[in-house]
């Protein structure tokens, strides 16, 4: 195995992710019973072509085996603090979940965020796959609880 870590734009990694993104939409989703994957490609692009598009790929000699994306922009609160990174979604393969994988992914987000002048960055976890253990041993604080409602007819 020979990852390599690396920032890519919309179009290659959208060009790549195919497949993972329906592993991924499979093992996290809520409500897939009544709420489709259908991931609006032509809004990723128009925000990459913004360059507010954070795109971090994990390849194993040229195959996607993990991603992490984020949108970089001032805050809506805090418009003078400097660019904040909010992040959108990340996974790593269930093959690829060893030897630190997801913490050397991580720790390179913060490194590419770093240098790209990001002051701040959010991330969540999903319940039924938490991983806050990892982002409080990598000096995340754990600030917000989200929650959801459905507003399902019938």
């Amino acid at each position: 195995m020979s990852l390599t870590y690396q920032l890519e734009r919309w179009a290659q990694f959208w060009q790549d992710c195919q497949p993972l993104i329906t592993i991924h939409w499979k093992e996290l989703a809520l409500d897939q019973e009544w709420i489709p994957l259908g991931v609006n490609e032509e809004r990723f692009a128009s925000i990459d072509a913004l360059d507010m598009l954070h795109i971090l790929t994990v390849r194993d000699e040229g195959r996607l085996v993990g991603y992490f994306l984020a949108i970089v922009m001032p805050h809506m609160h805090y418009k003078d603090a400097g660019p904040m990174a909010f992040t959108d979604m990340y996974f790593i393969h269930p093959d690829y979940r060893i030897g630190g994988t997801g913490a050397k992914m991580l720790a390179e987000v913060e490194r590419t965020l770093k240098a790209r002048g990001v002051v701040k960055a959010y991330l969540s976890t999903k319940m039924h796959q938490d991983h806050s253990d990892l982002f409080e041993k990598m000096g995340w604080r754990f600030t917000d609880k989200a929650f959801t409602k459905s507003f399902r007819e019938g």
